[in-house]
């Protein structure tokens, strides 16, 4: 098993406001990241990810394959 943890810059887009008057904004600002790989074999594992970035936050479970 592989864990993380990162600080780095974060990008976020959002859409806000009711039908007839939504805003968009854009943010760019520091970012927490981390998680961890699990790996079943040396080239296939099992990933989970969490960020924050201000009042939001991201999460991502996903496959890594290394080539």
């Amino acid at each position: 098993m592989d864990t993380y943890i990162g600080l780095g810059a974060g990008f976020f887009s959002y859409t806000w406001g009711y039908s007839g008057s939504r805003t968009s904004e854009f943010r760019i600002g520091l970012r927490t990241t981390g998680g961890a790989s699990y790996f079943f074999t040396p080239n296939f594992a099992l990933n989970v990810e969490y960020g924050y970035y201000g009042y939001y936050n991201t999460g991502l479970i996903g496959i890594l394959f290394k080539l």
